[in-house]
């Protein structure tokens, strides 16, 4: 059995030891963290480079069709104009208007905005509660969705 003096060295040590793993711990949090910090700097701009060397992504290529559309529509329009001018019934190109394919594509993108803004938060809340239920857990309401 180790006498007083053994033991309380023993304690010392191992104080010591501790507080070395620490020190350890800490300067291999910090350099894992400058590691990880390094490496989401690289992939940026990785992604930039590839970006500014491709720049058709998906977003693009999407804003450019739309674009491409609406000159199209304007197009369509421009002629329906051009006929009531030469002496067309005004109420064909002002139904072609109503009809275009810009209108119906907003008409779309509000809805699927609305859904996605009130519709959907309901509509999983209600799948949550549902699945809450059948696990016989106690449910609670997420605050950032409304009800």
């Amino acid at each position: 059995m180790p006498t007083r003096p053994q033991y309380e060295q023993n304690q010392r040590d191992n104080a010591q030891i501790l507080k070395g793993l620490t020190t350890l711990s800490d300067s291999a949090g910090k350099a894992y963290k400058a590691y990880v910090e390094a490496e989401e700097d690289k992939e940026i701009n990785r992604q930039l480079e590839e970006f500014y060397e491709n720049p058709n992504d998906h977003i693009l290529t999407a804003v450019r069709g739309e674009i491409g559309l609406d000159i199209q529509d304007e197009q369509e329009q421009a002629l329906g104009d051009l006929y009531v001018a030469n002496g067309g019934d005004p109420l064909v190109p002002a139904k072609r208007r109503n009809q275009s394919d810009r209108v119906r594509r907003e008409v779309l993108k509000g809805q699927a905005a609305f859904f996605y803004q009130y519709k959907y938060p309901q509509l999983l809340q209600e799948a949550i509660r549902s699945q809450e239920d059948q696990l016989g857990r106690k449910w609670m309401r997420l605050s950032f969705l409304p009800t």
